[in-house]
This record gives C-alpha cells, structure tokens and sequence, in this order.
C-alpha cells in the first residue's frame, strides 16, 4: 500500500496552519489535540511522494503536484506545462488528490490522475470516489462512486463539535 504525506496531515505534524481557512484550523487544532500517539508516528514516516514500479509502469504519487506536494491545486481544466509534471518524474502515471476532485488526463501513453475522494469529494457527487488502477495489459482506469453513510459521519463530526460545515459540506460533494 502507498501513503503519502497530505497537507492536513502536515500541519497536525509542524501544528502549521498558515495555510488554512478558520474552519479548517479549528478541525485541525481538534485533530492535534485528539490524535493517538501512534497515528501521529503513523503520519511522520509518510513521505511527501512515492514512486512505484509495477509490471512495466513508472507510477508517481503524490498529494499536490510534483513540483509542491502538499499544497498545489491542479484542476484539469487550468493551462499548465503538462509534460513537466512527467519530465519531473519520469513517469507514466502521475497519481494527485489535493482538489478531491476525480480527473484523469491523457497525454500520448502517460496519465495524470486523481482518484477524488472518499471522505470528502468535492466535485457536487456526495458518494464515496475512488479509482481501480488495472495494470494487467495496458493501463486501464475505472472511477467508482459509492455511497456511505452520511448521516453517521455528519453526526460524529457534530457530536465532536467540530463545525457544522464539515458534516454539511458531507450532504452537498462539496
């Protein structure tokens, strides 16, 4: 299994929350002070990429982008040097989740992907988002949506009195 290193996952580690907006402080301060021991020892051995070799594919994952990991938003519609990401990695799939938001982009036999997300897509679809990545043959990608229960998730965060808006934003994909 691959994990790396997110951006929440940074600031409960450096308790650096320059980068966020007040709701998100707040559900961050929550998580310091709540965090077991050995999640947070967990979060400070994961690395901020990882790059993987599966069959005859270069995989490349990272939260934000190859060139700032944590905190690069990169949407699929936005004009960017896209080859850099792949002359940057040396890759052929670039795997992303920053935006939450589920994309995949073709260029030629290489691939930027993000799966979305499963606590929290972002994309107006409140079911669960992931990716199957098949390396079988040739590259195969399939974006599944399921959905979770979204009132006991809503209901924790309200019962941990954390911000309303957290368990709202649950109801809408936001």
């Amino acid at each position: 299994m691959i994990c790396v290193l997110g951006n929440h996952d940074y600031a409960c580690l450096k308790k650096d929350f320059k980068w966020f907006n007040k709701v998100a402080v707040e559900s961050l301060i929550w998580t310091v002070n709540n965090i077991e021991k050995e999640n947070l020892e967990y979060l400070s051995k994961m690395p901020l990429y990882e790059t993987a070799f599966l069959k005859n594919f270069k995989i490349y994952v990272t939260h934000g982008s190859p060139f700032e990991n944590l905190y690069d938003y990169v949407y699929q519609d936005e004009a960017r040097d896209w080859m850099s990401f792949f002359k940057v990695t040396e890759s052929d799939v670039i795997i992303l989740g920053h935006t939450h938001i589920p994309m995949l982009m073709k260029f030629g036999e290489r691939y930027i992907l993000n799966p979305g997300s499963v606590g929290q897509p972002r994309d107006g679809n409140p079911k669960a988002s992931y990716c199957i990545l098949d390396i079988s043959g040739e590259l195969k990608f399939e974006f599944k949506r399921v959905k979770y229960d979204i009132d006991k998730s809503a209901g924790e965060i309200i019962a941990k009195s954390l911000p309303s808006f957290l368990a709202e934003r649950l109801y809408m994909g936001l």
